[in-house]
């Protein structure tokens, strides 16, 4: 972060002579001004102060994730002190945010009597490159930052390249812990040991076994590096094999604070807005190069002395090619926030790699469209939720129900895949009422209208509401058999349209337990590895809970390692 932030930083103390225009005129009222912006977790807050020439200083007050929405707020924050203007350009990766500080900023200027529309626009300029490094890394979620930091402890120079404007990856969104055995933490404690893991990992017939060893193997080293980058795991208790790290507040999250850390204070160099397009071989078929296109358009080759380490992802933000591998999933949307398209399938594809049970895809209930994944925990109620499901006919059709298989069918029958979320202001809570204030979540006095609002019969919806509250005045749900009961009443109703979201893919790229790309016969393509989403062959029809997050990183950890030699 330090690393992104250092140029603007360098010329922070040119901001009085940066006033606007050097009028004598005055530009603005002098004073502080409190302007309110809609952020992706919550509402951000801005206190900016003016002078009567220019903005001196801007604080923000917010609860974004920090190396997403938090970032990209740093970013905005000093280019607008820097630069004078809230005609900015977004965050790639962060534009609920971004746009929330470009309005509220636009809002404080207007306070203090500016015309925001005046202002000059400002676009980042392009970067200045490194070409040449021991090993390039292709993404910065989870993968990729355990590969470049621990090739960098081995000894590599890195570049660390990341198409959005900032890291973290579809990684952040995870929200268990993370699977490992023998680990530290876990000494002394039954069913930690590596037979236990690998039975729980060995539960379908398309896990490469192989490759499953290698998880398993150097799950626990992985967890003790990064006990070591400062993450303070727990051992959760009803399932021992998983680590919980919850001090910034999901284990994903708070690993990825760690690494964005332990990235600032190492040699590996970072480039975001920067896409990679193509691998390069040599005459002898070694991956030698990668081309890329940069901010602004620029290309960019970056030529790799020892390998290149694949870690983009999966393909959720590609529904074109959701659809090309289960045409059964055309309702269906992603629950995936980074922009994850599938370009590192299409370039290891283009250099003879394979791709193995694409078609294995893990889906999640509850995506918002316009949002993404809302998880239990924020259901109206929780993961319990007390509100009802409807489809588009405004009737209840299955037990409601977090995230199992037979929901998934269940929506997925609905009309054009729809189902909406009912419910009363008992089962409101903070983020459904910031999900309110950005119109994803809708309210009305009365059943009747909320329907109209959502699109929806109303008064089937007010008949189904008073047929629901009958049935379960004595206590129990008998139409479906639901857990969390609760009379739907009341002067508000709120309701918001959901759909089953492409959450996570098993399938992807082969590699090999060192974390080689392979060929379809086995083959390893020399200098090129993989780790995480991208990759298949670990996970097979199904991923175990905490094996996603734990599988991008123990193959993270395991690249970062092979490039350099074996993994010890």
């Amino acid at each position: 972060m330090k690393k992104l932030m250092s140029i603007l930083l360098s010329v922070w103390m040119i901001v009085s002579c940066m006033a606007v225009g050097f009028a004598d005129e005055p530009a603005y009222t002098p004073g502080t001004y409190t302007a309110i912006g809609m952020g992706r977790n919550a509402n951000l807050s801005l206190d900016v102060t003016f002078n009567e020439h220019a903005i001196t200083d801007i604080q923000v007050s917010h609860v974004e994730t920090p190396t997403i929405g938090g970032l990209a707020l740093e970013i905005l924050t000093e280019e607008a002190l820097v630069h004078q203007t809230s005609n900015l350009d977004v965050i790639s990766g962060a534009t609920i945010s971004s746009a929330g500080f470009k309005m509220a900023l636009a809002d404080t200027i207007k306070q203090a009597g500016g015309n925001a529309g005046q202002l000059e626009k400002y676009s980042r300029p392009a970067q200045d490159y490194q070409t040449e490094a021991d090993v390039i890394v292709i993404g910065a979620g989870g993968a990729g930052l355990t590969a470049a930091l621990t090739a960098n402890e081995n000894g590599a120079s890195v570049i660390l390249l990341e198409k959005s404007g900032v890291i973290g990856g579809n990684f952040i969104a995870a929200q268990s812990g993370v699977n490992a055995a023998n680990a530290k933490i876990q000494q002394g404690i039954e069913g930690t040991d590596a037979v236990a893991f690998k039975e729980m990992q060995m539960n379908n017939d398309l896990v490469r076994e192989k490759l499953v060893d290698a998880l398993v193997d150097n799950s626990g080293a992985m967890a003790d590096w990064l006990t070591s980058k400062g993450v303070e795991f727990t051992v959760q208790e009803n399932n021992p094999i998983r680590l919980n790290a919850t001090a910034d507040g999901t284990t994903t999250i708070t690993i990825v604070d760690a690494l964005t850390r332990a990235l600032e204070e190492s040699a590996v160099q970072l480039y975001t807005d920067t896409r990679a397009t193509e691998l390069i071989q040599d005459e002898n078929g070694k991956i030698t190069a990668v081309k890329a296109t940069g901010r602004g358009g620029v290309e960019v080759t970056f030529h790799a002395n020892k390998g290149v380490i694949l870690a983009t992802g999966g393909y959720g933000k590609d529904h074109d090619r959701v659809l090309a591998y289960r045409p059964d999933y055309s309702d269906t949307i992603t629950a995936e926030t980074a922009p994850t398209t599938g370009d590192g399938l299409d370039i290891a594809l283009a250099v003879g790699g394979v791709l193995v049970d694409m078609g294995e895809i893990n889906m999640h209930t509850n995506v918002l469209p316009g949002y993404g994944m809302l998880t239990s925990i924020y259901m109206p109620g929780g993961r319990q939720t007390t509100g009802i499901w409807v489809n588009k006919e405004a009737r209840r059709f299955v037990k409601e129900a977090f995230n199992n298989g037979s929901n998934v069918d269940a929506i997925l029958s609905q009309t054009d895949g729809d189902a909406y979320m009912v419910f009363d202001a008992e089962g409101m809570n903070d983020t459904l009422g910031h999900l309110l204030e950005l119109g994803i979540v809708k309210s009305a006095g009365s059943p009747e209208e909320l329907g109209k609002k959502l699109g929806i019969d109303g008064e089937a919806l007010a008949a189904t509401i008073a047929v629901y509250n009958e049935d379960i005045a004595d206590g129990t749900d008998d139409a479906f058999g639901k857990a969390g009961l609760e009379i739907l009443d009341g002067d508000t109703f709120y309701g918001y349209r959901f759909k089953v979201g492409v959450h996570y893919f098993m399938g992807g790229v082969l590699i090999d337990p060192q974390a080689h790309v392979v060929t379809e016969s086995g083959a390893i393509i020399p200098g090129l590895y993989a780790a995480g989403e991208v990759t298949g062959g670990v996970q097979g029809t199904t991923r175990v809970d905490g094996t996603g997050v734990g599988d991008s990183l123990t193959f993270g950890y395991i690249a970062g390692q092979s490039v350099m030699g074996d993994p010890q």
